[in-house]
């Protein structure tokens, strides 16, 4: 089947992107850090900029979602996202954010896309563009094989809304022996995986790295 590219409907399209981001979840590469509820919690956001998601590019192969580019928050990041059978749509992912998402700034245009170090496709990609990883940072993953440790709750129990009685509560918890349990659980069930973001100025001819 042909593929069909199309620019992103917020109201019509968010439900199917979001089952789209469920379907492809990978532990392994987590979407490009693109995670359903990551994308679910971006719309919500106060500083997420709405009027501008006509610009996300959507690709679709017999009304199916494969592939999507869109930014988290505004303009000048992008996540670039395909289905396992369609990465050779990467390059006109990558293609369609820099004319979309990109952010002019200093009389340049920029653009900063969001990959982790386990995506070697979209590494070489950025590379052969002439990106230059700007930034990285660890993500924590938390299994959950280990059953979590059990706590009763003296009755009645209250929860405070209150910022500074939550600041009490949470420096008053990091005092009890609950949390060197939950510390020990949580570090039989975690490992790492770098989230990094590359960069480049885009000119109109040429991409020129960013360092």
């Amino acid at each position: 089947m042909d593929i069909v590219q199309r620019r992103y409907g917020l109201l019509a399209d968010f439900p199917r992107v979001h089952e789209f981001l469920t379907e492809i979840y990978s532990l392994e590469t987590l979407n490009s850090y693109l995670l359903p509820q990551f994308f679910e919690y971006a719309h919500t956001h106060p500083a997420f900029n709405h009027k501008l998601t006509h610009r996300f590019g959507l690709w679709e192969e017999g009304g199916e979602i494969v592939g999507i580019a869109c930014y988290e928050m505004d303009l000048g990041q992008a996540f670039l996202v395909t289905d396992a059978d369609h990465a050779e749509l990467l390059p006109g992912l990558l293609t369609w954010a820099e004319k979309e998402l990109s952010l002019k700034r200093g009389g340049q245009r920029i653009l900063e896309v969001w990959i982790t170090d386990r995506e070697a496709e979209k590494t070489a990609l950025l590379k052969s563009r002439g990106y230059t990883r700007v930034h990285a940072e660890p993500v924590r993953i938390f299994r959950y094989q280990n059953p979590f440790p059990e706590a009763e709750l003296p009755s009645p129990t209250w929860l405070f809304m209150d910022e500074t009685v939550c600041e009490k509560l949470l420096a008053l918890a990091a005092t009890c022996s609950i949390e060197a349990e939950v510390s020990a659980v949580a570090a039989d069930n975690s490992f790492d995986v770098a989230n990094t973001f590359w960069a480049a100025s885009l000119t109109s001819s040429t991409t020129r790295a960013r360092f």
